[in-house]
């Protein structure tokens, strides 16, 4: 799981009695015995972003057998994410890919630079101008998940969105945004990402 935050660290303490695999398998045990009328349905994360993609299949293998259902991704960005994608999905596995709006200039390439598992392409980086007054960076940044949505959306079972420190306001307009895009647009026209 993620480190506990700095001002936690004197209140909680870390306990690492299971690795997703072992709680993997726990929940399937616990779906036996005591939630054997309502099971819970385990997923399990997958980095498409990692630099071996056969190491990062061989793990999703692994919690596939430990009983998780569903896997979701890490935020993608880029087109070699879907490799891992597309192989997990020809061996039956069931992928959501995980899309965050990003905020600005600053964030995209916090993002890009110091997180890791996320690569954002030049591309992308290059639609933000670090001038760009807030509403114009929001734009940019619900344009560019937008069309990410539109172009890698079929290489999924779906998406899930993932809003950036909590700001779910973004959810909703890229949601408005991508209802108007499903009815204006036709069958086959390019993405902005196509340019």
């Amino acid at each position: 799981g993620d480190a506990i935050p700095e001002s936690d660290r004197g209140f909680v303490k870390p306990v690492f009695n299971l690795n997703s695999i072992g709680l993997l398998q726990l929940i399937g045990q616990m779906n036996q015995d005591q939630f054997a009328g309502d099971p819970i349905l385990a997923a399990a994360a997958v980095d498409p972003g990692a630099l071996n993609h056969d190491a990062e299949y061989g793990r999703a293998c692994r919690k596939q057998e430990a009983g998780a259902s569903l896997f979701l991704t890490q935020p993608i960005f880029e087109e070699r994410s879907l490799e891992l994608i597309r192989r997990m999905r020809e061996a039956g596995m069931k992928v959501l890919i995980g899309l965050m709006p990003l905020l600005n200039w600053r964030n995209a390439q916090f993002l890009s630079h110091e997180v890791p598992g996320i690569r954002i392409p030049e591309a992308l980086l290059n639609r933000f101008d670090p001038e760009q007054d807030k509403a114009e960076a929001q734009a940019t940044g619900l344009a560019i998940v937008l069309d990410l949505a539109r172009r890698f959306g079929a290489q999924a079972d779906g998406f899930y969105l993932i809003p950036p420190f909590n700001r779910s306001a973004l959810i909703g307009q890229f949601l408005t945004r991508l209802r108007a895009a499903n009815q204006t647009e036709p069958e086959g026209a390019p993405h902005d990402l196509d340019r």
